[in-house]
């Protein structure tokens, strides 16, 4: 089982390149992937998202993505020729209108903000791709440690919550047969003070008990109860996804627990059911977060 949070982060360098990727991933129906990264390394996002689903079938992740490049060749110098110019027809003009003197030399030149510009070199992706996968996969191994150790915290308590149902679901095998006796009690009362203790047809009233007895009796539901605590325990013991088939169980699980709710007005009854859907509450938002 694991978990759809996580956190990696790989890092790699050669002699004339740094690379950081940062993953982060939360719960999502499906795999989203969003990647934040300088456009020089646009032509590695097709590897990325490949790498990332090899291994996530579910969950938000989003990528971090930043390089530097060291070196002769890592920078260039940009003179902005017509900008310069600009400035020179600007400080001539002002210089003949205000009667000024001096001449414009190299030392002013330099400091015309905006004429001289560092840029990087474009960078040449076949040649760091190697050194980048090799980060990719330590960011990706780390994310999945995390989310794995996370999973198990999360299996840990759900395992905890199935356990807390034990004597819930004892309650009501051992109280279903005095509910449902209790049920046609109070039926034959009302029948009898409607038609009387003689006067009335024995077969219909054998046949409006057994109706009753069917709509009123939780013996199924309890029986359907355990088998899904059975299912969602032997799922949990299973390594591929299995986010999506918990959380359909526990809606199954909660139907059981509402049909029992509504088959009784018992006080003892209604306070087990109110504690059962509170456990089943707990269960959903904890496989919200399971891949």
């Amino acid at each position: 089982m694991n978990s759809m949070t996580g956190y990696g982060m790989g890092e790699v360098s050669t002699e004339n390149f740094n690379c950081t990727i940062e993953l982060k991933s939360v719960n999502n129906r499906y795999c989203d992937i969003q990647i934040r990264m300088p456009k020089a390394m646009l032509p590695l996002e097709e590897l990325i998202r490949k790498e990332i689903k090899k291994q996530i079938s579910r969950g938000k992740v989003d990528v971090y993505i930043n390089y530097q490049v060291f070196g002769q060749d890592s920078t260039f110098l940009v003179v902005d020729h017509f900008l310069l110019e600009k400035y020179i027809q600007e400080m001539n003009h002002i210089r003949e209108n205000f009667h000024l003197h001096g001449e414009i030399d190299i030392n002013n030149i330099i400091d015309f903000e905006g004429v001289f510009q560092l840029e990087p070199n474009k960078l040449d992706v076949e040649k760091i791709r190697s050194p980048f996968e090799v980060a990719l996969k330590v960011a990706i191994d780390k994310l999945l440690d995390m989310r794995k150790t996370e999973g198990k915290t999360l299996k840990n308590d759900l395992k905890e919550k199935i356990e807390a149902f034990e004597p819930h679901i004892k309650f009501l095998e051992d109280n279903g047969p005095r509910l449902l006796e209790e049920n046609k009690e109070k039926f034959l009362e009302r029948f009898h003070s409607l038609v009387g203790k003689e006067d009335f047809d024995l077969p219909r009233l054998t046949t409006e008990l057994t109706i009753m007895s069917d709509k009123l009796c939780i013996d199924e539901e309890i029986t359907r109860i355990s088998s899904h605590i059975s299912q969602f325990s032997d799922i949990m013991n299973r390594n591929n996804p299995i986010g999506r088939k918990l959380d359909f169980l526990l809606q199954e699980l909660h139907r059981e627990v509402n049909t029992i709710g509504s088959k009784t007005a018992d006080l003892l009854v209604t306070n087990h059911v109110v504690e059962m859907k509170s456990i089943i509450e707990q269960m959903r938002e904890q496989v919200q977060n399971i891949e």
